[in-house]
């Protein structure tokens, strides 16, 4: 019994981690082509320069270049969230295990660790290594994925105003 729900949890954790990161990665990709677009002519060309399926531009990637992007161009961003890019990284790590790793078998490891740990093996530079998170740390990178969320869509509504306050200055040039 004990087993079975330890492998749910990890199964549940794994699902929670995964979706978060990639809603994230998927806001930071948002973010990127909004802030270089103006018009959704050069969000498309945009996204199909930097973003096309058959490159694979990876979560830490598009972490660099919103790095890039916060510090040369949201400075006020920056002050207003300045952990966001270590928390960003940080999940991005554990989203790589969680996704990349092996849970290990509860059978191996005592009741009383299982109850308050989850270990997964990855491969790293050809060897195995054991990595192990409580559940309290995962509790934690899970709401740190739900707060950074709100935080990119902040800036994503904000990149929306400025957008189309440019483009509503334009069209009165015209």
């Amino acid at each position: 019994m004990i087993y079975r729900k330890y492998n749910e949890k990890v199964k549940n954790y794994r699902s929670l981690i995964i979706e978060n990161a990639t809603s994230l990665e998927v806001q930071l990709e948002w973010i990127l082509s909004s802030y270089f677009s103006r018009s959704m002519e050069e969000y498309a060309l945009f996204n199909y320069i930097f973003f096309p399926s058959e490159v694979e531009i990876g979560f830490y990637d598009k972490i660099k270049m919103f790095e890039k992007l916060v510090e040369d161009a949201l400075p006020r961003f920056k002050k207003k969230y300045p952990q966001t890019i270590k928390k960003l990284n940080q999940i991005r790590r554990i989203r790589n295990v969680f996704a990349h790793g092996d849970a290990t078998d509860p059978f191996v490891k005592n009741i009383k660790q299982i109850k308050k740990e989850i270990i997964f093996t990855v491969v790293e530079k050809g060897q195995n290594k054991e990595i192990t998170y409580t559940f309290d740390y995962v509790k934690e990178i899970v709401r740190d994925c739900h707060d950074l969320n709100g935080v990119l869509a902040e800036q994503i509504r904000e990149l929306k105003r400025s957008n189309n306050i440019f483009i509503g200055y334009l069209k009165k040039l015209k």
